[in-house]
């Protein structure tokens, strides 16, 4: 080959790939946010347990605090390309705080408006798929020896107006009443009880929305300060109604359901001599059960996010709209987006005429009523149907842990129950003569129930 055809020859490398890193997309949790909060005190020369407390915790997000980092020092050398870092690092000697975010979530950092020179802080804002998205915040300093900054990183929360959880870190115990005061008037819970230096509590997590944590735990940390550890429920937990099956006495077979329960009371005759109490009752309740199931028809009732007015043929158009929709984004045509706002023009409009038919049907009397009152009763069903409140038991935090099932919540209160009324309630030392033993005979219980027949 010549030197002329060389020249000729393109000799800069070829890209086979393009160079543009791709947008993250927000990641979809499926298990709560796992938190981390450790005090380090010098991370130059604690890298290593450091690693050894995020294998062991596997935290999607980590604050570290006092990292006396300083501009010298590069992210990299800490935290690999799983974690976003954003930090800052304080003029001085110690200090500095440090938020790492796992790469796989949306975030946003320098919020102008939320960050404030009076309060060594870190913002960042996490958007998750599926819910909403949440400010969080890390701080420490030597700032926090004034009431003023404290006022103003509430003002910064107030700011946000979101999802917020702080983790602050201060050894000024002297403002603790204060500082609880401040954070009961605007809405903040402090979710560490438990002491993480000595017997005092120095990190603190603060958040308003302390129903979606589930756990706070306490751990070794990697300093003289204790390390904290946090489950964060990013999707709130959902009540869902679950459908039930309602009896339908009006379509009952009343005359099978009588010659049923009298063939019954001849089975448990039969059976009285030669069976125990217990078994007659198995015997009583299961039969009566089939016999319910038999003779009496049962409707499944739908879940309250249901909506009783949109048939099928709303469905149908409101799916073609859904495809308009995403046609005219696709291709961009103006057809396309004339038939979009077609479509939903009519279908708004067969919705509106749809509900207050519904409704109409609902308040009218209909020749189908049994009585008077159908009417007013479909009516007030329809009332106590809108309302949003859940009357159950709220969850309940047993160990730093929150309870939401219904048979764990049942059993943490009988075990508090009986931890109350655990105790004797006759005085060891009492002046009244104990009561006599109450005998029951069978002539004096036929007495009591000849006396209160009343029919």
């Amino acid at each position: 080959m010549s030197l002329d055809s060389l020249q000729d020859f393109d000799m800069q490398p070829k890209a086979i790939s393009s160079l543009s890193k791709p947008k993250p997309k927000p990641a979809a949790v499926h298990r709560p946010l796992r938190v981390l909060d450790v005090n380090c005190q010098s991370l130059c020369r604690k890298k290593c347990p450091l690693y050894n407390l995020m294998d062991s915790t596997k935290p999607d997000i980590v604050i570290a605090t006092e990292t006396w980092f300083d501009s010298s020092i590069a992210d990299s050398e800490f935290f690999n390309s799983q974690f976003t870092v954003h930090r800052r690092d304080r003029r001085t000697h110690a200090g500095g705080v440090i938020v790492a975010v796992n790469s796989d979530y949306q975030l946003t950092r320098g919020i102008e408006s939320l960050e404030c020179d009076d309060i060594e802080s870190v913002w960042v804002k996490i958007n998750i798929t599926g819910c909403k998205s949440f400010f969080f915040e890390a701080i420490t300093g030597p700032s926090l020896t004034m009431l003023q900054p404290l006022k103003t990183l509430i003002l910064c929360c107030k700011r946000s107006s979101k999802n917020t959880v702080a983790a602050p870190k201060t050894p000024y115990v002297n403002l603790h009443y204060t500082f609880a005061d401040i954070l009961a008037d605007n809405g903040l819970t402090q979710m560490v009880e438990e002491p993480t230096r000595g017997d005092n509590t120095l990190e603190l997590i603060m958040t308003n929305r302390p129903h979606q944590i589930n756990r706070t735990q306490v751990l070794p940390g990697i300093s003289d300060h204790e390390a904290v550890n946090i489950d964060f429920d990013i999707n709130p937990t959902r009540k869902k109604q679950i459908p039930r099956y309602v009896p339908l006495y009006s379509k009952a077979d009343w005359d099978g359901f009588r010659r049923f329960a009298s063939n019954l009371a001849d089975r448990i005759s039969a059976a009285e001599l030669s069976s125990s109490t217990e078994e007659l009752w198995i015997l009583f309740r299961d039969d009566l059960s089939k016999g319910i199931q038999s003779y009496i028809p049962h409707r499944r009732t739908k879940s309250r996010d249901s909506q009783p007015w949109i048939s099928l043929e709303l469905k149908r158009k409101i799916r073609r709209i859904d495809k308009a929709f995403k046609a005219s984004k696709k291709y961009g045509k103006m057809k396309d987006e004339h038939r979009f706002l077609r479509l939903k023009k009519e279908v708004q409009r067969d919705l509106r005429r749809s509900y207050w038919q519904y409704v109409e049907d609902i308040v009218t009397p209909q020749d189908s009523d049994r009585s008077d009152y159908s009417s007013i009763k479909r009516f007030w069903t329809f009332i106590k149907h809108k309302n949003s409140d859940f009357s159950n038991i709220s969850p309940l935090k047993v160990a730093g842990r929150l309870i939401t099932d219904s048979k764990m919540k049942a059993e943490t209160l009988n075990r508090q129950f009986q931890s109350e009324s655990d105790f004797n309630f006759t005085p060891s030392n009492s002046s009244y003569i104990s009561m006599p033993s109450i005998n029951i005979t069978v002539p004096g219980v036929e007495k009591l129930l000849k006396k209160s027949q009343t029919w």
